[in-house]
């Protein structure tokens, strides 16, 4: 595994000169999160009106987010830098099986975080590949996706912890900035985590192998 100084470097290698991409996607990102937190605010307390909201996201914009994420891989991977067509051209492919597998995410992550909040937080982060593993395994079922990713994220939870917690400075900026800065926040620290996914995902295949 690298260091976080060496994710953030092959991050900034790929989106030096080339951030207007990532910046674009982001807003897009930005805004279908803001619109329906803003929606959920207007609900007036209606189950109905919550739950109509809660299937929207979960077919709009949850694939997009799962797609956002992934085109962030490509272009670390491919120099693939249509970032927002990428977003898009993933989550319509795939829109049923990311929001089912994220659905099962955030709900095991949910009843963790009822037992106590620290539980919660430790498989947030072992289900935090389960968007990649959506893509990346089309032969493991949506149920089974977080499931993979905590198998491989043993060891590396507190990593991946340490890596965002390395971009605290970026977040305080975007909150002093009213959000602003998550224009920036996003491509940098998403691409850093997508060379983060690639490394635990080589370890874990060469690990199966010794266990084989």
């Amino acid at each position: 595994m690298k260091t976080n100084k060496e994710y953030k470097e092959i991050a900034l290698s790929k989106l030096r000169g080339n951030w207007k991409p990532g910046v674009i996607a982001s807003a897009v990102m930005l805004v279908l999160t803001l619109i329906f937190s803003g929606l959920n605010s207007l609900t007036g307390g209606s189950f109905i009106l919550t739950l109509l909201l809660v299937v929207i996201q979960f077919v709009v914009v949850v694939p997009f987010s799962v797609g956002f994420m992934n085109a962030f891989r490509l272009m670390l991977s491919n120099d693939d830098y249509n970032i927002l067509n990428n977003s898009i051209d993933l989550a319509k492919a795939n829109w049923k099986r990311y929001a089912l597998g994220q659905l099962i995410m955030s709900l095991k992550t949910m009843l963790w975080t009822l037992l106590l909040i620290i539980p919660g937080l430790i498989k947030g982060y072992a289900y935090m590949l389960t968007p990649y593993i959506l893509k990346d395994n089309p032969e493991v079922s949506a149920k089974d996706a977080s499931s993979l990713s905590d198998e491989m994220m043993k060891g590396h939870k507190f990593d991946l912890f340490y890596l965002h917690l390395s971009f605290i400075g970026w977040i305080i900026l975007s909150i002093v900035t009213f959000g602003i800065g998550m224009l920036w926040l996003y491509p940098y620290m998403y691409s850093a985590q997508a060379a983060f996914y690639e490394d635990v995902k080589a370890e874990y295949a060469s690990r199966k192998q010794t266990v084989a």
